[in-house]
């Protein structure tokens, strides 16, 4: 009985021990797991190789980075302080930015877990916006709930699953209308990488009267001559308020670009509103450098010394310790690109690598500068959290994909968290009032950090939706609220008083004349003005006396001068008659002087000949209308649809087409010389020697050759002039009637298309 006994205990010992060992085992291995797709690399497309090719993956992102070690950060801070037993392992995903990559590992990450486990209770994506449609409608097959971190269109967050920790692209069309309406501008020009965000604009914005000139999409796939076309672009605008939406080392790249060339620097001029991420404060100076007026906008980003400390730490120890454990695909990056940059001057090669591994903790954290991306990184991670610690987990699963037993639980915890997280960083600052309820994918990160391009500027706060009166500010330091700042920029009147672009006390000097386009558009404003006026004067003078008498060719002389001296002042106070004679004047002034020319040189030749002349005539004129109608199809499709894929084919079009037109013109001329009763005057050969050149103009602008620079072509232009007004001396007792005219006619026309 005893040893029965004994046994019976031994064996209920064994028991309890064993059940409290196996409850204590599930409690501590109650793993879960949230996967994170980010961008650790970019898209590089090589020199000379074709955009439907799939790209390589090898420019590296900072933001990616300083984004996984955030990553890595949270997950320590989460597991350490973590109460309800629970450990999130994090799964980090490069997909490249690229969106079959993010299809394959999607599938891949499912599938696995489905079979392995551990439970997956969410997924984090900073990706675009295709990416993010893909990656939540694979996730909501499995009741995953999927948190963005980038900025996306509302449409994106249609799916029950789908949440949001950063403005929407609706927050911020909301802000550039809200910045626009204030500074009394309706015209804009918008450039923006994401082609969501252009065709937001497009909808929004006119419905407040805001015309949008022209909304043009940077690629992804950004070759070297992304921003040599973006400036052609922008050159053949009306507006001169441009919107720029790009990440911050666009805009950097882009206003460095526009310094060195000289029509940019015209550009730089313009308005400028800039809605980007975070700028570093060197990027900051290089962007004060380059565009001289105009906004600065980035969202709030919550600065968290704790992840600094934590992240100039690991740095050090990989730097220092080459054997440290970490990811392969991290360790080359990590190693030579990423921390090298924190280098004032980065060596090249091996040298840099052995100046990293130098660098001291104090030098590390003066270059360290934590992204806006690791700010959303925390509060979607967070969220995510939140919203386990308060949901039900299905201790009895199998431990797959579907194990948590209510995904509305988890739903409203990341909304409780978010609204949590709102209201206490909205009550955090002394000027927020009456803060609109936001729903449920949208955290109040619609706070923005606004930095004045000038220097006297005028603030507008904004609670609520509701303009506060506005005050002056001489401040250069950084303008901070809690919700929105708007900065509106100096009058036309002193744009040309302005700082400097290179930083310098020297003004700017509106009209460059290295400038092909500008000054091109102004001799033919000119040269139109004096010929149409010394036409009038001319035809006058006929009726007078003779038309080389000294007092006529004197008083045309200074009308001349006068026409000039009024062009030149009119185009230096005012940017925008710029823009109206090159879409509208230049090409209307140059069918007119073509039809002028045709039929003063037809009505020298009348009579005999009248049939003949009249329907080479007619014919002339009907290509010169079809080439009228061509231009103006050019002009609106390139101002209004500037994607279009056909544009290059349009305007090849009208090239051939002036091109025929030209070639039928001097076959027109070489049988009035050889076939009437006149022989070879000078006005022939002058007229043929200008339509030489313009072949060559033709020939440049179609092959893309700059056979001639604009130098050259002004240099041709004069002399032209000075040789006609010679012979016009001359030969004025034989060209009076009727001939005279015809030397400037033509002289005009080859100045006009020098352009």
């Amino acid at each position: 009985v005893l040893v029965v006994k004994t046994m019976k205990f031994w064996l209920l010992m064994f028991i309890v021990v064993e059940s409290a060992d196996f409850e204590r085992t599930e409690a501590s291995t109650r793993e879960v797991k949230i996967a994170v797709f980010l961008n650790m690399h970019l898209q590089y497309v090589m020199e000379g190789q074709e955009v439907s090719q799939e790209p390589f993956c090898e420019r590296v992102s900072p933001e990616g980075v300083q984004q996984w070690l955030a990553v890595k950060w949270l997950t320590q801070v989460i597991n350490n302080q973590s109460g309800a037993g629970y450990k999130i392992e994090m799964q980090v995903f490069d997909v490249c930015s690229n969106v079959d990559v993010l299809i394959r590992q999607t599938v891949e990450m499912l599938s696995y877990i489905n079979r392995t486990g551990p439970p997956l209770i969410g997924v984090i994506g900073d990706v675009n916006t295709e990416s993010a449609r893909y990656l939540s409608r694979m996730c909501e097959a499995y009741n995953v709930p999927v948190v963005i971190t980038s900025g996306q269109d509302e449409s994106t967050f249609a799916l029950r699953n789908t949440f949001g920790v950063s403005s929407s692209l609706a927050d911020q069309v909301d802000v550039i209308g809200e910045i626009v309406k204030f500074l009394g501008v309706n015209r804009l020009t918008v450039v923006s990488w994401s082609r969501e965000f252009g065709d937001k604009v497009r909808v929004s914005l006119p419905e407040h009267g805001i015309t949008i000139e022209a909304a043009h999409t940077v690629p992804a796939h950004r070759t070297g001559t992304w921003m040599a076309e973006l400036q052609q672009h922008l050159m053949t605008t009306l507006s001169t308020t441009i919107v720029l939406h790009l990440d911050a080392e666009s805009v950097v790249v882009f206003g460095e670009f526009l310094r060195k060339s000289q029509l940019g620097r015209v550009l730089l001029k313009w308005k400028w509103i800039v809605l980007s991420n975070d700028f570093t404060e060197e990027q900051l100076l290089q962007v004060k450098r380059s565009y001289c007026i105009g906004i600065l906008i980035q969202p709030h980003r919550m600065v968290l010394p704790e992840f600094k400390a934590y992240a100039v730490d690991y740095i050090q120890s990989v730097l220092k310790n080459s054997d440290l454990d970490y990811e392969e695909h991290i360790a080359k990056y990590v190693e030579e690109e990423f921390f090298c940059s924190f280098l004032d001057s980065p060596l090249e090669g091996q040298e840099s690598v052995r100046s990293c591994r130098n660098l001291s903790k104090h030098d590390i954290e003066r270059h360290f500068h934590q992204s806006y991306k690791v700010s959303l990184m925390v509060q979607a991670v967070s969220s995510l959290s939140a919203g386990l610690h308060i949901s039900q987990f299905d201790s009895s699963g199998d431990g797959k994909l579907g194990s948590l037993e209510k995904i509305h639980d988890i739903h409203e915890g990341i909304t409780s968290y978010l609204q949590k997280l709102s209201t206490t960083r909205l009550q955090a600052s002394p000027t927020a009032t009456n803060v609109t309820k936001h729903r449920q994918w949208k955290l109040a990160a619609d706070s923005y950090d606004v930095y004045h391009l000038t220097h006297s500027i005028l603030i507008a706060v904004y609670n609520d939706g509701k303009l506060e009166a506005p005050r002056l500010l001489k401040s250069t330091s950084l303008l901070r609220t809690s919700w929105m700042s708007a900065v509106p920029l100096c009058p036309v009147a002193e744009w040309v008083k302005s700082e400097s672009v290179a930083g310098e006390n020297d003004n700017h000097v509106f009209l460059e004349w290295t400038s092909a386009t500008y000054a091109g558009c102004f001799i033919g404003l000119v040269f139109t003005m004096i010929y149409l006026v010394s036409l009038l004067v001319r035809t006058w003078c006929r009726y007078k006396s003779d038309l080389h008498d000294l007092k006529y060719v004197f008083t045309w002389a200074v009308i001349e001068m006068i026409l000039y001296l009024y062009a030149v002042s009119y185009l230096f106070s005012l940017n925008s008659v710029v823009n109206i004679v090159r879409h509208y004047t230049h090409p209307l002034l140059y069918i007119i002087i073509h039809i002028i020319v045709t039929l003063e040189s037809f009505r020298a030749e009348r009579g005999k000949y009248e049939a003949i002349v009249g329907r080479l005539g007619a014919v002339y004129l009907i290509i010169l209308l079809f080439y009228a109608a061509t231009i103006s199809e050019i002009e609106s499709r390139y101002r209004f649809f500037s994607n279009a894929d056909n544009i290059k084919d349009i305007r090849n079009s009208t090239i051939i087409i002036h091109g025929v037109s030209v070639i039928f013109l001097i076959c027109l001329k070489c049988l009035l010389a050889f076939t009437l009763r006149k022989v070879i005057s000078p006005d022939m050969y002058f007229s043929l020697w200008g339509i030489v050149v313009q072949v060559v103009f033709i020939f440049e602008a179609f092959f893309g050759y700059s056979y001639l620079s604009l130098t050259s072509a002004i240099a041709l232009a004069i002399t032209f002039l000075l040789a006609m007004t010679r012979l016009e001396m001359r030969y004025g007792t034989k060209l009076t009637d009727g001939k005279a005219p015809m030397l400037h006619n033509n002289a005009v026309i080859f100045t006009i298309n020098c352009k």
